[in-house]
């Protein structure tokens, strides 16, 4: 069984909740949360926050939004989101977050695939 610290986890996970919470509120433009995501998803992979058998599903789900939004209307294609659909999938994401840390214990979620050659972009 793969060990893993839930209070590091959690403190993560919290900056998570912040940032969702400013981007719901409109207290940070869509770029600089995209930025500021990328960066704290990038950081918990460098740092193997979240262990590669077990992963919040959420947090990639997060990441792949951020990566096909497209706030240009005329650069925007069939896979790409806009601003408003982003929001929706952040509070999605909020919710989601919001019912794994009701958890009495942070719970991962094993991964089917093997990410044993899988790095960090």
């Amino acid at each position: 069984m793969v060990k893993y610290d839930e209070g590091i986890i959690r403190k993560e996970l919290g900056k998570l909740d912040n940032l969702l919470n400013k981007f719901i509120s409109k207290n940070t433009t869509t770029e600089k949360f995209i930025k500021k995501y990328m960066s704290l998803w990038k950081n918990w992979c460098d740092k193997n926050t979240f262990t590669l058998t077990y992963y919040p599903s959420f947090i990639d789900k997060l990441f792949t939004d951020c990566d096909v939004f497209e706030s240009n209307q005329k650069l925007r294609r069939k896979h790409n989101i806009d601003e408003k659909q982003l929001l929706e999938f952040v509070k999605i994401a909020k919710t989601e977050l919001k019912n794994f840390l009701s958890e009495k214990r942070v719970k991962l979620r094993p991964i089917k695939a093997k990410l044993m050659d899988w790095k960090c972009i």
